[in-house]
């Protein structure tokens, strides 16, 4: 289980030297790619759904977009459909329910769905939540539903020691331009897996396991090995050792 944090950079308007956009320019591109890999809709079971995307504190238009690019509001019965957002049964149905009526408890702003589609099954509207703090369950849990909870930084040490705060540790994501930014959250960042601009990227030759309570080991490429060999001490006296 993680709890996956999701990185963009502020957006001040001098150029970035490395890209050469304007330093609004990069946000909104590495806004939008994070959001184009936002998990929001799972139907099942996904101990990596990046359900706590993390931005800096961004201005009025571009909260509207991320809002947009996380479920627009006229493709809002086609995503359900297409999707297959059905929960497995009335007991998971409820309890993603509670989550979303403790997000509105808490004081989270819904900025989309949090509705029962339609009348029959167990389908969930596709749920968005701004302004969430790190204490609100809808942050701290693993839902596994199709709600996403928007938080909000204002720079690499707060993100940093936020992120690590959790109890979990499983993976992470991190979208930027800028190579710096990068290193310092791959070092920095207690996570088993760091993706760096991609997400949910696999390789059987990568190590896969987590920090704290996201599990112990680490499953695929040498490191599983070890899951398979058992250490043996053999421990005798010597006489007259020749390098004593």
């Amino acid at each position: 289980m993680a709890e996956s944090s999701r990185v963009a950079r502020s957006a001040p308007t001098d150029p970035d030297p490395e890209s050469g956009r304007s330093r609004a320019e990069s946000c909104r591109v590495e806004l939008s790619r994070a959001v184009d890999f936002a998990n929001l809709v799972p139907e099942k079971e996904v101990c990596l759904s990046s359900s706590s995307p993390c931005f800096p504190c961004i201005t009025a238009f571009q909260k509207l977009e991320t809002v947009r690019y996380f479920i627009p509001d006229s493709n809002l019965n086609d995503i359900c459909v297409a999707f297959s957002n059905t929960q497995i049964d009335q007991e998971q149905f409820d309890k993603v329910m509670r989550y979303i009526k403790s997000g509105l408890e808490s004081g989270a702003t819904l900025e989309s769905g949090g509705e029962r589609f339609g009348s029959k099954g167990y389908y969930i509207q596709p749920t968005v939540f701004s302004d969430v703090k790190d204490d609100m369950l809808i942050a701290k849990d693993e839902i596994f539903g199709p709600v996403q909870s928007i938080l909000k930084f204002r720079d690499l040490d707060e993100v940093i020691r936020r992120a690590n705060a959790t109890r979990y540790g499983l993976a992470a994501g991190v979208f930027t331009d800028n190579i710096d930014t990068a290193n310092t959250l791959t070092r920095a960042l207690r996570q088993g897996t760091i993706w760096i601009n991609c997400f949910d990227v696999f390789d059987a030759a990568i190590p896969f396991g987590g920090f704290k309570m996201s599990g112990q080991g680490r499953e695929k490429g040498i490191h599983s090995l070890k899951n398979y060999l058992q250490v043996k001490a053999v421990v005798t006296p010597l006489k007259n050792p020749a390098w004593l």
